[in-house]
């Protein structure tokens, strides 16, 4: 067994090819059948929707595609045609005011079905009727679409919509693993080190999972690999600014990644860096009020959620060891690297400093963000983009595993094979909001 793991990890062409095999065979898994990568659920519909609705009508407004999608059409998924479906989404009536379609339709549970067996949305008493004639904006970003739809031009009105854009976002988690394991690359020289990190960081975390999903963070973890790679190696700031400033218009907090770069750039001496490191993150600032005044009336009237400040440490302890989205419990290995990042930063302190940073700023907006249960997602989805930076001490796991004491050994290797069960099972599509070690309670993912 040591024999044959020691040949994949000595071969970087061969970790990285099933690397990538693992990464993508999850696609096509569905609970119990096979089939063309589909959405599952959560916010996925709802991004594929904004897709469609600037793929086919050129526009921002969603009513017709939720309505479309209502009456047997694959503009939410495969799996959603003709399904009852709530919207996220606004309208904005005469006054101005923006009002969420949870306030106009009833829950999907209480529509009724027309003469052919599709669902009517119903609404709400008191709702004015002619709420139905006005635009229906997105409740989520507009980026999701911005960044796919000139990729996906070319399959726009056809039922290769949705499995190409869960290519997509195979492909950024698979682009992501290169960036990476060419960042620990200039760590360590030994291949069968470098080749473990990279196997034991998108394998044996929640990484492996947001491979297959239509989610945000597969895109953003390319933008934090690509943007921070850049500047580490070339030591500029325009470029990663840009990268960063794509990320934006996904997740506007995304910015918050500027702040490690212009700090580290400052320290490397490269004052005009800093500033060229702005101009990415201040077009994303633009075209995101650009749309905010199009779309919703101003500039400064936006439907993204408002941050809800809670206790940062009860907040922080549930997003490390909570057992449906805790970081600790989804990747046990992860504990090995909270021993070694001492080692990290002393060997390479600026670098160090850059990456754990961003993590610290990033892990802190989700502790004062998202304060309670984390809800639809698979474990400490909203923190994948940055959980590299966490892990990238692993790269020295795989000289110190033959120092280990046997019964230390033990240890790990329960871990790793733990971690690995567990991202396994949530890659082949289930447990969301779960812990895939219910399996071993009768608890299947449908």
């Amino acid at each position: 067994m040591n024999k044959f793991i020691e040949t994949i990890l000595s071969s970087s062409k061969l970790s990285m090819g099933l690397l990538v095999v693992f990464l993508f065979f999850p696609l096509f898994f569905h609970g119990n059948h096979l089939g063309l990568p589909w959405v599952k659920g959560g916010d996925e519909p709802h991004f594929l929707i904004l897709i469609n609705s600037l793929l086919n009508d050129g526009d921002f407004d969603l009513r017709n595609n939720y309505d479309s999608a209502l009456k047997g059409s694959d503009q939410a998924g495969r799996k959603y045609a003709g399904k009852p479906l709530d919207r996220h989404a606004y309208i904005r009536n005469a006054a101005g005011q923006l009002i969420g379609s949870n306030e106009i339709f009833e829950g999907p549970e209480k529509w009724p079905f027309d003469s052919n067996g599709y669902p009517i949305p119903l609404l709400k008493k008191g709702v004015p009727p002619d709420y139905l004639d006005l635009p229906e904006y997105s409740s989520h970003p507009l980026g999701m679409a911005l960044l796919l739809a000139p990729i996906l031009w070319i399959v726009r009105g056809t039922r290769y919509v949705e499995p190409m854009a869960l290519f997509c976002s195979f492909l950024a988690v698979a682009m992501s693993a290169f960036l990476f394991r060419r960042l620990v690359g200039r760590y360590h020289r030994d291949p069968m080190a470098v080749n473990a990190a990279v196997l034991l960081v998108f394998l044996a975390s929640p990484i492996w999972m947001n491979a297959r999903t239509l989610y945000s963070e597969s895109f953003l973890l390319f933008f934090a690999l690509a943007s921070y790679l850049w500047v580490v190696e070339k030591k500029s700031g325009f470029w990663p600014g840009i990268l960063i400033g794509l990320g934006g218009l996904l997740k506007p907090y995304f910015l918050l990644m500027s702040l490690p770069v212009i700090l580290f750039l400052w320290q490397e001496r490269k004052r005009k860096d800093v500033l060229l490191s702005l101009i990415g993150p201040i077009l994303s600032v633009f075209v995101f009020l650009y749309f905010n005044n199009l779309l919703l009336g101003s500039p400064f009237t936006s439907p993204e959620q408002s941050l809800v400040f809670g206790n940062p440490l009860k907040e922080s302890i549930y997003l490390l060891l909570s057992w449906n989205h805790g970081i600790l419990c989804f990747s046990p290995i992860t504990v090995y690297c909270f021993f070694v990042w001492g080692k990290y930063f002393k060997e390479r302190k600026p670098e160090a400093f850059l990456f754990g940073l961003a993590f610290v700023l990033y892990f802190a907006f989700m502790v004062c963000a998202w304060t309670g249960e984390w809800g639809w997602c698979f474990g400490p989805r909203r923190i994948v983009p940055v959980l590299p930076f966490l892990i990238l001490p692993m790269v020295y796991f795989w000289d110190n595993y033959g120092k280990f004491k046997p019964w230390l050994r033990i240890l790990i290797n329960i871990a790793i094979v733990i971690s690995l069960f567990i991202n396994f099972f949530g890659a082949l599509d289930g447990y969301w909001d779960n812990n895939p070690l219910t399996i071993f309670g009768g608890n299947i993912a449908p």
